[in-house]
């Protein structure tokens, strides 16, 4: 007799039952170091001396918590997606998952930037209510509008990767997670090295890895997989020639969300382990000597080089037992992410202040980041999955139950 799917009752248990509940803890952890790296590294520019030079010239904090977060979305959206079965299942979890909380964020700043405590870009009041309008969107980024809120530039990589996963789901093609990163690799290596040229060899070797992307997405598939893997290609193209960054650059980060994807293929046996350690290893390799060739800072390289080392390492260590002081820090690591620049705003800096003050100023700061992150996720974020998972109840009928042959019989 079939058994009753109950519904989870938190976001955190849908990904258990997505990707087990050891792995589960393996990002949840690296969601808490990622967290913390970015608020460090905000709160250490405007306290600790020498910070910037240390960010332009040795490590960047907040990149290496960027970077591990793309890793970790890559590891569990596509898994979230084909555990659903459903785009507007996949959709209005993602909805009530990010969009409230954003929308939050976002009304907050504006009304810290009418108080006179958060500081818009200069240019942002040239067209105030259309550029607010598109930063509701999360894609502002790609259109070369100012950012309400500065690190929602990583909202538009994620939602961007949405939309190729989704193309690809549309083709039947988002298990070809393989093909699709060695081409994004390949590609990064050749913009890399290209980066000086200008855009024309650019563009001709983002249509020829888009043809190689095609081509290993949609062997076998039928026209309508082609054109979903055209609407994925056209998709890519704004992505990566309309926004704020190098080529190169979007590139390497839709890169790594796609060896997140590949990593879980390997954790869950869908591709054989030393293909899934042989893409890990060539990635960590191609974005190191990438970001070497083509970043405008020195720090770049060895930053990507321990994100990807610290992902492998919890990677390989999904089994164990992480502290739960590190694990609350994943889960509560997107209010966390969104809400701390509003912490520091209020707070101010203290520089030119002794060394005792600044101190206390930055753990006071990070401590009561986590506070008011650990409030927005009981009293907004857990309401808002409650209600998306209500919504998706109401809206999308569930698929029959399939009979098994034993009980045909």
């Amino acid at each position: 007799m079939a058994t009753a799917v109950t519904p989870a009752i938190d976001a955190r248990v849908d990904e258990r039952a997505a990707a087990g509940a050891p792995r589960l803890e393996f990002l949840d952890a690296l969601r808490g170091i990622a967290a913390f790296a970015v608020v460090f590294g905000h709160r250490g520019e405007g306290l600790i001396s020498g910070f910037v030079h240390f960010d332009a010239h040795v490590f960047r904090f907040g990149q290496f918590g960027v970077v591990l977060f793309f890793l970790c979305s890559g590891f569990i959206i596509p898994a979230s997606l084909e555990r659903h079965g459903s785009l507007a299942r996949f959709w209005i979890s993602r909805f009530f998952r990010l969009f409230p909380l954003y929308w939050a964020t976002l009304a907050a700043v504006l009304v810290l930037h009418a108080l006179g405590t958060y500081a818009l870009p200069a240019d942002y009041s040239q067209h105030e209510v259309v550029t607010t309008a598109v930063n509701t969107t999360m894609m502002q980024a790609f259109v070369s509008l100012p950012l309400a809120l500065g690190l929602s530039w990583t909202l538009a990589f994620e939602m961007g990767f949405y939309l190729m996963v989704t193309g690809l789901f549309l083709a039947g093609a988002q298990r070809r997670s393989l093909p699709l990163a060695a081409t994004l690799l390949a590609l990064t290596s050749a913009l890399a090295v290209h980066s000086a040229d200008g855009p024309t060899p650019v563009v001709g070797l983002l249509l020829l890895a888009t043809a190689a992307a095609a081509a290993c997405v949609v062997r076998g598939r039928s026209i309508g997989g082609l054109l979903a893997a055209g609407v994925v290609a056209a998709l890519s193209v704004p992505l990566l020639f309309n926004g704020y960054y190098a080529p190169w650059y979007s590139v390497v980060l839709f890169a790594s969300l796609f060896t997140g994807t590949v990593v879980y293929r390997w954790a869950h046996a869908e591709i054989p382990a030393w293909q899934g350690a042989a893409l890990l290893a060539a990635a960590t390799v191609v974005t190191t000597v990438a970001s070497a060739i083509a970043a405008d800072r020195p720090s770049f390289a060895p930053t990507f080089l321990a994100a990807y080392a610290v992902f492998g390492a919890a990677f390989a260590l999904r089994h164990r037992t992480f502290p739960a002081w590190l694990l609350r820090l994943g889960v509560i690591s997107y209010s966390l992410y969104l809400l701390h620049p509003l912490v520091y705003a209020v707070l101010g800096d203290a520089t030119g202040s002794g060394t005792v003050v600044r101190v206390i100023s930055f753990v006071g700061a990070l401590a009561l980041s986590v506070l008011v992150a650990e409030l927005s996720y009981r009293f907004l974020e857990q309401p808002m999955m409650a209600l998306g998972r209500r919504a998706s109840a109401r809206i999308v009928r569930p698929a029959p139950p399939v009979k098994s042959a034993a009980a045909a019989a």
